[in-house]
């Protein structure tokens, strides 16, 4: 007959075996045919041309601050390019919003956000979610659930040839607060690969 585990046993085999899931998901999701809910290579795509406009801030309903590093997007329904590994950046592990590397996100209370995704490295895959947790993140940051109902961008394939793959998803600022997007692909996020994100009234 089996003694009884303890409850530090109990609460390391399930923090293992979500590791374990988490890498099996990992593993399927970017070399696997299932690409994180795209199938084979059938990613919508942009040009260079394409790519250098979202590099350019709309003359209305954004206010950037240079100094501070921050972007404040005005209005109930905003739209939002986020780019992996920018131009301009010194690392690889970047974000880039309107030629700022990671800066601060800010949006109002109740805004519907879209992220518009994408990702211009041409050896490693990126994503983008917006998450409570703060840094420092651990390496198996993809375990980190998103702040807000569909508040990420799934996983995008590396860019090629001239073709940077491309994607957009939606969500509700529902509530205030500091929180952070982060690319969830394991070692990205430790590696610096973030920025804040602030809701307002």
């Amino acid at each position: 007959m089996r003694g009884k585990r303890s409850p530090k046993t109990l609460a390391a085999g399930i923090i293992l075996a979500a590791i374990g899931f988490g890498m099996l998901i990992y593993a399927f999701g970017t070399i696997g045919q299932f690409r994180y809910g795209y199938y084979g290579n059938n990613v919508a795509t942009i040009n260079d041309s394409e790519l250098e406009k979202l590099y350019i801030a709309p003359k209305t309903g954004v206010k950037i601050d240079k100094a501070d590093n921050s972007i404040e997007f005005y209005g109930k329904d905003v739209r939002i390019p986020v780019i992996a590994s920018p131009e301009g950046a010194k690392s690889m592990y970047s974000f880039g919003v309107y030629s700022l590397i990671n800066p601060t996100i800010i949006v109002h209370e109740n805004a519907k956000v879209t992220i518009q995704f994408v990702n211009k490295d041409d050896d490693m895959y990126h994503n983008v979610a917006i998450v409570r947790d703060a840094p420092p993140y651990p390496y198996m940051s993809m375990m980190i659930a998103p702040a807000f109902e569909d508040s990420f961008v799934w996983m995008l394939p590396e860019s090629s040839n001239g073709k940077f793959p491309v994607a957009s998803n939606s969500f509700i600022a529902s509530h205030t607060g500091i929180f952070y997007y982060i690319c969830q692909v394991p070692g990205h996020a430790s590696e610096g690969m973030y920025g804040k994100f602030v809701v307002i009234k």
